[in-house]
Parts: structure tokens; sequence; C-alpha cells
């Protein structure tokens, strides 16, 4: 599962027409320089006119950029802004997405959308999930570093009203009649009602009892939906439920306690932002994983070295070929070429513009495509002397069977 604006990007891209437009914009929420965000977004869209004449799409130019162009008035569309725009289009479809990050301009017509600065969405190193829970609402999210989003679990009751009222089995094995035989009515205890848990010590013991069914129908909800996802989660709510939760849980990336808070009384992007703090350390611990694998596996001689690419020629081919399990890649670099899908050839030079792309970004976006993790650090964390680390799925492709 990735946030929101994922989702419609990876069906869009699978099967989106060529040549494909990528225009990337910053943009503001407030300010004087909200006016200035128009006038970039046409500059943006007067150099995209130039490439896509320079491929030859002659009259289909103007349809292609129309639904673009149809932006510039709309003064709603500009008013809802965030820190970057992304545009992606073709002659079929345009689709737009707000970013909650800044970006760079960039304009760039080719045979493949440039996706690199949707990048930190799609991470396995930005991506979170935050269980919210009340004794009235539970709520999943899926956030990341920039966004947050609900995601609906149907398998995961509401509240503990319908726990116990769909647990009502297990209710009347917990039921005993002790102690008098009348209720203060004169009547039996049963027929006022009264449901007297036996051997729990009191009133709190019965409501942790009640979390407990409580959390354990939750915890089901998620094992279900959260079926082979690896992303941690952290817990968000009242304190004393957080060791109650961990009793019941069998996700296995649960981060140990969570964030004490009342979650009906802060925004989302305040909860994303707390869970961020407690979550990242986890992220951290996993991506130095990934490196010290890399670093055990690919400076080693013989056949083990198999298992890992240093360079981006075997790692685009790799990674086109859908073997690449973790990729990890250099936040602000780029090697710009071309690669050929017939002959498995990558060049880091094209004099073709259609067929012109940005190497590691294809890298990443393969990687993602075939169920692959993808994480980006900054050039001073990589490893030394290698372009990216990657640890492969299995070490013979189809083009090295094939020779």
């Amino acid at each position: 599962m990735k946030i929101t604006v994922t989702d419609p990007i990876i069906r869009f891209i699978q099967d989106a027409q060529k040549p494909r437009v990528s225009i990337y914009c910053p943009t503001h929420r407030l300010g004087p320089e909200t006016r200035q965000d128009p006038i970039r977004l046409k500059n943006l869209l007067r150099q995209t006119d130039q490439q896509l004449r320079a491929l030859g799409m002659g009259d289909q130019v103007d349809t292609l950029l129309r639904p673009i162009w149809s932006l510039m008035p709309n003064l709603d569309f500009w008013r809802h802004q965030q820190e970057g725009l992304a545009i992606l289009a073709t002659l079929d479809e345009c689709r737009h997405f707000h970013l909650p990050y800044t970006v760079p301009e960039i304009a760039i017509a080719a045979n493949d959308f440039y996706l690199k600065p949707l990048l930190p969405l799609l991470c396995r190193n930005e991506q979170f999930f935050i269980l919210a829970l009340n004794k009235h609402q539970v709520t999943m999210y899926e956030a990341s570093r920039y966004g947050i989003h609900r995601v609906p679990i149907p398998e995961v009751p509401e509240s503990v009203t319908e726990t116990l009222k769909y647990d009502e089995a297990e209710q009347q094995l917990q039921r005993r009649s002790f102690g008098p035989t009348t209720g203060p009515s004169g009547g039996s205890m049963a027929e006022q009602g009264a449901n007297i848990y036996h051997g729990q010590g009191g009133e709190k013991d019965v409501h942790r009892q009640d979390l407990l069914r409580f959390f354990r129908a939750i915890d089901r909800g998620v094992q279900r939906h959260l079926a082979n996802q690896k992303l941690p989660m952290v817990l968000a709510g009242v304190e004393y439920y957080f060791s109650i939760y961990h009793e019941t849980n069998t996700y296995p990336h649960l981060i140990r306690g969570g964030i004490a808070v009342r979650t009906d009384a802060v925004s989302e992007d305040e909860l994303r932002d707390r869970a961020w703090i407690a979550v990242k350390p986890h992220l951290d611990q996993n991506e130095t994983k990934v490196l010290q694998r890399f670093e055990r596996i690919a400076f080693q001689s013989g056949d083990a070295a198999k298992n890992a690419t240093r360079e981006i020629e075997p790692t685009v081919v790799a990674a086109y070929e859908g073997r690449i399990d973790s990729l990890v890649l250099p936040r602000n670099q780029e090697i710009w070429g071309q690669f050929d899908p017939e002959t498995a050839e990558v060049k880091r030079e094209s004099t073709d513009p259609a067929k012109r792309c940005e190497l590691l970004d294809f890298a990443a976006m393969q990687t993602v495509l075939h169920g692959g993790e993808v994480f980006l650090i900054s050039k001073e964390r990589m490893p030394p002397d290698v372009e990216v680390a990657a640890l492969l799925r299995y070490s013979g492709g189809l083009h090295e069977k094939i020779s």
C-alpha cells in the first residue's frame, strides 16, 4: 500500500500512452509568492511545447497541453496549492498532484515519465502506519514524512460497544451469579440484568478485560489487512492502552510504546508529525540493515557478489526484470542516458530525446512496480565507490540466461 497520491500514479504510468509529459513546479499556500506560481507553470509549458515539437508531435501538441493550459485562469485551482505541483500528461489523460514538499522547476517530454521528484512518496524509509485507538472510534492511517490519509479496514470494530455486542458468546462464559440470590428490588440478579464478572477484581479489571477483547478484534482485522506488509506501525491514544494492545498484537512490525495523545483532539497533520518522530529511528534501523547486508555481499569475491549490484547499468537491467529486492539511491543525484528493453543495453548518453531518461529514476520506479523496496539517502551515507546499492532476489536474469 502507498499513500493516496501513489495509487493513481502507479496505475497511470503503467498504461500511459507515449510521449509522456512530466512537469514539476514549486508552489505556495499563501503570500505574495502565490502570484508567481502561474507564471512559473506558463514558462514550463512553453519549454514542454518546444520539446514536443522536437519529437515530431506537430498539431497534437496543442491537444496534449490544452488541459494544462486550462489550469492557468482557474483561481480555485491556484487557491488550493501546497508546496509543490506535479503534472503528468499524455494525449489521452492529464493528472495533477499537490505535493507536501517543494520541487525544482522541471519540464520533460519523452517516452517515459520523469518521476524522481515523487520518490519520497514511494520510498520504504519514508512510510509507516498509525493505529489510532479510541474506545469510540478506531482509525488506521497510512502516512509518510510528508502526508497522511485514512485507510478503511472493514474488519476492525469501530468501538468497544460494537465488539461486546457481537461477542455475546464470550460474555456468557464470563457471567456468573454469586453472593445474594436476589437483587435490590427483590428479583433475581439475572432477572434484573446484572452482569457479574467472576474473579476479575473489580471495575478496573472488568474494563481491562473489555479492552483486551476489543483490541484482539482490532488485531485480527489489522493482521488480515496488513498481511505481508513490512512497514512499521505506531500506536496513538491513551497511554494506558499501549501495554494492553501489545498483549494482543500479532503484527510483527509494531513499535513498542506509542504516541500518548487524545486522538480526537489533534489534527491528522499533527498526528503524522508526532508519529514521524517516534517512527524515524526504526526506519533508520531498517535502512542501516539493508546497507550492512549490501556491504557484506557486494564486496565479496565469487558467486556471492552476484546477488548485489554497485553500478547503474546492471541495476537498470535487474530492475526492469523485477529482480531487485532492495534498492538504495543517493537522494540528489542524476544519471541521464537511455535503456533499450529489447537488447538490455544501457547507455549513459542519448542522442534521441524521446528515449532519454534518468537512469536512477527508471531503476527506482521499476523496482517499485515489481514490489521491491526503494530507499533514498544522502550521498554521504552511500557506501564508498558505489553508484547504487542494490540487493537482488536472484542473480541470473532473462538476458543473462539467453546469453
